[in-house]
């Protein structure tokens, strides 16, 4: 991180489900810049459930980085699991939270087709069984690609 970044607490619960402030994660934003930065994404979320009946906001778990054949020097980025999740922000404690709306992983299908269709990689797909989902191993299986 370039030397003008910062760390931003972030808000946790502890066991009794009080509010704890743990290390952090690091920004580049100021801190009202990034409450900004925030409340808009919470309002453009909830517009878009609101308007279209979609949400738009997912915390992504994992990243697959590639390059094309033609374009070694151009790098792609994209994330291999997507959770949706809403966003809420505490303007007292100027804390926000993010919690897990549907409790449900979904699989970038656009990444898992692109690298089908083109490099026949296949992804494995993703077994909800008795509601779990073993993370690690699904990282693992695509850890060689």
């Amino acid at each position: 991180f370039p030397s003008h970044d910062r760390t931003v607490g972030i808000s946790g619960l502890d066991e009794n489900d009080e509010p704890t402030l743990e290390d952090g994660f690091r920004t580049k934003y100021k801190e009202e810049d990034l409450i900004k930065r925030i409340k808009k994404t919470i309002r453009d979320a909830r517009s878009h459930i609101e308007e279209r009946g979609i949400n738009i906001l997912f915390l992504s778990l994992g990243q697959l980085e590639w390059s094309e054949e033609k374009d070694q020097e151009k790098k792609y980025k994209a994330p291999l699991i997507l959770l949706p999740v809403e966003l809420k922000f505490n303007d007292k404690t100027k804390h926000f939270t993010v919690t897990n709306i549907d409790n449900e992983f979904q699989e970038n299908t656009s990444l898992k087709e692109k690298l089908r269709l083109e490099y026949g990689i296949q992804f494995p797909e993703i077994k909800l069984e008795d509601n779990e989902f073993n993370l690690i191993e699904y990282f693992e299986y695509c850890c060689p690609l």
